[in-house]
């Protein structure tokens, strides 16, 4: 397979699914690379997984009772190593010998959402757990009735070279944690136009100052946030969410904010179709992903996906390192967003920062909610659903140029949750996508033809790709059990076999999350970063050898 340079990471995230059936074995064809001819265990031989019985929609904060059909679904696979849950949840193990691998531990189970209005009568937000020796494998009995996370963004701060942990929820906050200092909670911004709910802590203080009158949205009222993006390259914060503009009180919208980094107490820049149009999409934004250094690209539970271009000319080099806790709350002043018409698209604009937002292209095609973005070099975008669906759009000219459906060669029979972009040096670039089928199939970039498929047991929420200590590439599988699963990608020496199931954390066995792993994330120097619809986000390190 030839390489394709600048294969971005897509996001991905557990939604709705009219069923969890047991997936379509994979296609066996190849064109070249690694995966060329070779049925994926379970998906090219047929017969590829379905799994632990599972119903998750956007609105449920609970799960339902799991439950295994033998005659339906195919076991989960056994992992090469069983972890060692004293290692696991203490980093130490005093058994000498142990029978179990050393291989990651857990440094933090951080409380990142608030507790359920049903079971508190406040919506008060809660301090982190930060000490390690009071992780058990259940989070030490904390409780888990707490709002979803739904995504996980990293950003080196570019003068302390401290790492940031942004956490989105479902309770309409996003939260920031210093890696760096002990997890510490730098920061809390509910997105609200109401001062009464905007609370700063443990540093500096969140701009207040708002009118009520002119605020884009309402005061008030929670707002769902579904997604958050960081472009590592411009140093913005993206957040999409479900808000009610004051021009449509009685309507939710989908929404996105937009923070340079560099100077984050200045206004957010918000993103509007048009001038009487004052949101980014109808319905919950549910993915974004940025390329290059002004470019955005969402999509919402309604089904579309647009493309924005965005800058922010007000800030120079010197602006770098201002403390993130400074951040600032849509204002009403003089500072307020405007929007003018530019044919043939609209671009918003805030004289604050002399920042601006352009919707250049709209792409509909998809029925259901947009779960998953990737661009392929600079021509082409991938994108999938919970209508089962994945979609190649040419961005040149703005047109779909490929369907792959459930009767495709290797498609999907459930809702497909996520996309991933991976390059090899030798092999060039693929394309992972998981789904509620219990399937991940890996694609060519360019002919949509389905190279692999490996099953799980269960349904796949979420991945992202890193490495072991020896540098060998491993995907990270966030399932809706709550188990993370950890596979080598390609195979090697010792490991003959493509995605060979290494080893997974589980919260009955060692520790983990106690529903689905809606969002998982690679770090730095090993680390990757999980977050549940259990409402917290685990810290894990990658300490030993997987044996690759």
């Amino acid at each position: 397979m030839s390489s394709f340079a600048g294969g971005g990471r897509g996001s991905g995230r557990a939604w709705s699914s009219p069923n969890f059936s047991g997936g379509r074995g994979g296609g066996s064809r190849g064109t070249g690379g690694p995966f060329a001819n070779r049925g994926g265990r379970g998906g090219g031989g047929g017969g590829g997984g379905g799994g632990r019985q599972h119903h998750y929609t956007p609105s449920t904060h609970h799960q339902q009772q799991q439950t295994y059909d033998a005659s339906q679904q195919v076991p989960p696979p056994a992992a090469r190593l069983k972890c060692c849950s004293y290692y696991v949840s203490t980093g130490s193990c005093t058994n000498h010998p142990c029978n179990f691998a050393h291989v990651i531990k857990m440094h933090a189970a951080i409380e990142a959402s608030s507790i359920l209005p049903s079971t508190s009568s406040t919506t008060q937000m809660v301090t982190p757990i930060v000490s390690s020796t009071s992780h058990s494998k259940n989070k030490g009995g904390a409780i888990t009735n707490r709002a979803p996370i739904s995504d996980v963004a990293l950003y080196v701060n570019p003068t302390t070279s401290s790492l940031q942990i942004f956490v989105s929820s479902h309770d309409g906050t996003w939260r920031v944690y210093n890696a760096t200092h002990n997890f510490t909670k730098e920061l809390e911004h509910t997105m609200s136009s109401s001062s009464s709910t905007n609370t700063a802590t443990v540093t500096g203080t969140l701009s207040t100052t708002h009118n009520n009158n002119n605020s884009s949205i309402q005061t008030q009222q929670q707002h769902k946030i579904g997604t958050l993006s960081i472009s590592s390259s411009s140093s913005v914060l993206i957040c999409g969410f479900e808000g009610v503009h004051v021009q449509l009180p009685h309507v939710l919208t989908g929404m996105i904010f937009a923070w340079n980094l560099h100077s984050p107490q200045d206004p957010p820049l918000e993103f509007h179709i048009g001038p009487n149009i004052p949101y980014a999409h109808t319905s919950c934004i549910s993915c974004l992903i940025t390329y290059g250094s002004d470019i955005c690209i969402s999509g919402s539970m309604d089904g579309t996906i647009r493309i924005w271009t965005f800058t922010f000319h007000g800030s120079t080099t010197s602006d770098i390192g201002t403390n993130v806790s400074s951040i600032s709350s849509p204002s009403s002043t003089s500072n307020t967003n405007t929007t003018t018409t530019s044919t043939p698209t609209t671009t918003t604009t805030s004289s604050a920062n002399h920042a601006m937002s352009k919707c250049t292209t709209t792409l509909c095609g998809h029925v259901g909610e947009i779960t998953g973005l990737v661009v392929v070099g600079n021509s082409l975008l991938w994108s999938c659903s919970i209508d089962r669906t994945i979609r190649l759009w040419d961005l040149s000219s703005s047109t779909c140029v490929h369907v792959i459906t459930p009767d495709s060669p290797g498609g999907h029979t459930d809702a497909i949750t996520c996309l991933l972009s991976y390059t090899s040096t030798l092999h060039g670039t693929f394309i992972f996508s998981g789904s509620l089928d219990g399937m991940i199939k890996v694609w060519n970039p360019t002919t949509a033809e389905c190279v692999y498929s490996t099953h799980h047991g269960v349904g796949v929420c979420s991945m992202d790709c890193t490495e072991d200590l020896t540098g060998h590439g491993l995907i990270l599988v966030g399932t809706t059990s709550g188990k993370i699963m950890i596979r080598n990608i390609l195979s090697t020496s010792t490991t003959p076999d493509f995605f060979t199931l290494l080893c997974s954390l589980d919260a009955r066995y060692t520790c983990g999350h106690d529903g689905p792993v809606k969002c998982i994330k690679a770090g730095p120097n090993h680390t990757f970063y999980s977050g549940g619809s259990d409402g917290y986000v685990c810290v894990w390190e990658i300490t030993g050898d997987f044996g690759l």
